[in-house]
């Protein structure tokens, strides 16, 4: 029976959901209710059990942009700038609370997105003039040096030099 009113209940309060709302159902709240008081003499006792539950409603889609912007602006201030969202941003509402006094909604949950580095091709063009013409052991050092770059990898097999044409140098980056 408490299964059926659950949900009776859940599908009375989503069906009232419009798009782009999510809805999160808030604790219910149990009353027990005798009218007799214990110890009482009575003939007849009746108990009246309620249950009031209730639900927030919110914007899926603002959240999830105010959410985008949140992770950004903390992206930029702890990487830098260069880096860009891949994908989208993965959204987990954990709970909502709401206080009386004054009535406001909590809203709990946990954001997660990948950034990655980008070089601008102006960014790229300058690299490849600083490594053109250059042995196999001086490109690893000037690319080892320059600043965000962790570990560097040159897949040519001989100590032969870089070409001094720019346009015949490739550079891939690999995010792990």
């Amino acid at each position: 029976m408490k299964i059926a009113v659950a949900q009776s209940m859940q599908g009375a309060l989503q069906g009232q959901v419009k798009p782009p709302e999510q809805l999160q159902i808030l604790p219910c709240s149990l009353t027990i209710s005798p009218d007799h008081k214990a110890g009482d003499e009575a003939k007849k006792v009746t108990v009246t059990i309620s249950e009031t539950c209730s639900a927030i409603a919110y914007n899926s889609e603002a959240l999830e942009r105010k959410a985008t912007d949140l992770l950004t602006h903390q992206a930029v201030q702890n990487l830098g700038t260069g880096y860009s969202l891949v994908g989208e941003v993965k959204i987990t509402v954990k709970r909502a609370t709401v206080t009386h006094t004054p009535p406001l909604v909590f809203l709990s949950f946990h954001a997660q997105g990948t950034w990655i580095y980008a070089l601008s091709y102006k960014v790229q063009q300058h690299v490849k003039e600083l490594i053109a013409g250059k042995t196999k052991q001086d490109v690893l050092h000037v690319l080892s040096s320059l600043p965000g770059v962790e570990q560097v990898a040159i897949s040519w097999g001989d100590d032969s030099r870089l070409p001094k044409d720019t346009g015949y140098i490739h550079i891939r980056l690999f995010v792990v």
